[in-house]
């Protein structure tokens, strides 16, 4: 959910960046808070979506942001499990579960992995702010996988630096519908906030940003494939998006894959899917350099238990 505020310029505020004009007129908005806003397409100034927080305003001028709907920023820990991958003292890498937002959100103020990360751990970054401790990058909500969070901020900001200079490895796996031909491929697709819907990200946006994302095949069923994805870019819902656009949605996705199960599909394997947690895409691995010493420390996680249980059921199926 959003709420959209909008202001006019005075003259004295004729010439002022629009981001440090918001920043300053939404109290709870910090300077990176907006540039995501901005980034996202959820600013415009006389009905045109801005693309630069270093635009100058003029006197008159209308400011409209679509923000987040005003929650607690304060995070307080929780003791909720964690699947802990690998830890020392400068990072903590989690295996995360299907349908932990990874921080408080629209909606979202409890259950969240930086609250399960608090009540874990005495020290966190707090780069991130209050609400984010410890949060470097993120998963969405429904994603399982491997995620790491910082213990001090300059694990932090050595650490959002690699992920910036895209210098680290990502692999996600996804069971997606439909065989796919390619033994391997490339989807080169711009996308930014859809034009249609705010909720759903697009190639059709007023603000496209560069999406890359590489993907190969693990293998083949009947109805099915399942990928190795690379992306080098790290754009919101990427590979969820890319995967729908090429005719090949995620298994499960609530938003942009299928909302039926196709008939032909065996009843075993259709029951398993409709009764699975989330979308069938899982962060297998995750390769950082060390922020101590620069080795490169390479984490993997495993299937969730519903993921595992639908793949040997495919495997089963095949064999027949």
């Amino acid at each position: 959910m959003t709420r959209t505020v909008t202001y006019i310029t005075e003259e004295a505020e004729a010439q002022k960046r629009l981001d440090i004009f918001l920043s300053e007129k939404v109290g709870s908005a910090t300077r990176s808070a907006v540039k995501r806003l901005i980034d996202d397409g959820l600013v415009s100034v006389d009905g045109v979506v801005a693309s630069k927080g270093s635009y100058r305003l003029k006197a008159g001028e209308e400011v409209a942001a679509h923000l987040p709907a005003e929650t607690d920023d304060t995070v307080c820990a929780e003791d909720i499990p964690l699947d802990i991958i690998y830890e020392d003292d400068f990072i903590i890498a989690v295996n995360k579960a299907s349908g932990m937002a990874v921080h408080p959100g629209a909606g979202i103020t409890n259950g969240t992995l930086s609250a399960a990360l608090l009540h874990h751990s005495k020290s966190l970054s707090t780069v991130g702010g209050e609400a984010r401790p410890g949060i470097v990058h993120r998963l969405d909500k429904e994603t399982t996988g491997v995620i790491i969070a910082a213990k001090d901020d300059l694990t932090h900001l050595n650490l959002s630096e690699q992920f910036k200079e895209r210098t680290v490895e990502k692999v996600y796996h996804a069971l997606v519908w439909g065989r796919i031909k390619e033994d391997s491929g490339k989807v080169d697709m711009p996308i930014g906030r859809s034009v249609s819907n705010r909720k759903k990200i697009s190639p059709q946006t007023n603000k496209a940003k560069e999406a890359v994302t590489a993907f190969s095949v693990l293998k083949r069923y009947a109805f099915f494939t399942l990928l190795e994805l690379r992306p080098s870019t790290g754009r919101t819902h990427q590979l969820r998006v890319h995967m729908n656009e090429i005719n090949h949605p995620v298994v499960g996705d609530k938003l942009y894959g299928r909302r039926k199960v196709h008939q032909a599909v065996p009843k075993a394997i259709a029951d398993m899917i409709k009764g699975a947690k989330g979308q069938l895409l899982h962060a297998r691995s995750l390769m950082v350099k060390h922020p101590s010493d620069g080795r490169a420390l390479e984490m993997t996680a495993p299937y969730p238990e519903d993921m595992t249980e639908i793949l040997a059921e495919l495997d089963r199926d095949a064999d027949k």
